[in-house]
């Protein structure tokens, strides 16, 4: 992976990050310091999206803080129905 620059690079990454903080599949919510890692790897990149938000919005808004407004998000609308799971993609 190329080292972030100013100006020589534009780091990219996408990132289905699972059901991202909802208990559909019982192992709970994650853990104080996994949204430390999340953000280590976040930084590596100048642009991210991200798959599989839910639709609460405390646990995206968590991580967000942790990263020194250093980014901002724009998000998709939830999509309904059963085939939608009710979630959102994330760009960042």
């Amino acid at each position: 992976m190329p080292k972030r620059t100013a100006q020589g690079t534009l780091v990219l990454g996408t990132w289905n990050i699972r059901n991202f903080d909802n208990n559909r599949f019982g192992n709970g919510p994650h853990l104080e310091e996994t949204f430390f890692y999340i953000v280590e790897v976040i930084f590596r990149f100048d642009a991210i999206a991200f798959y599989e938000i839910c639709r609460d919005l405390r646990p995206l808004e968590r991580l967000m803080s942790s990263l020194r407004n250093e980014y901002d998000f724009i998000l998709t609308d939830v999509t309904e129905g059963a085939s939608g799971n009710e979630k959102r993609l994330g760009f960042s």
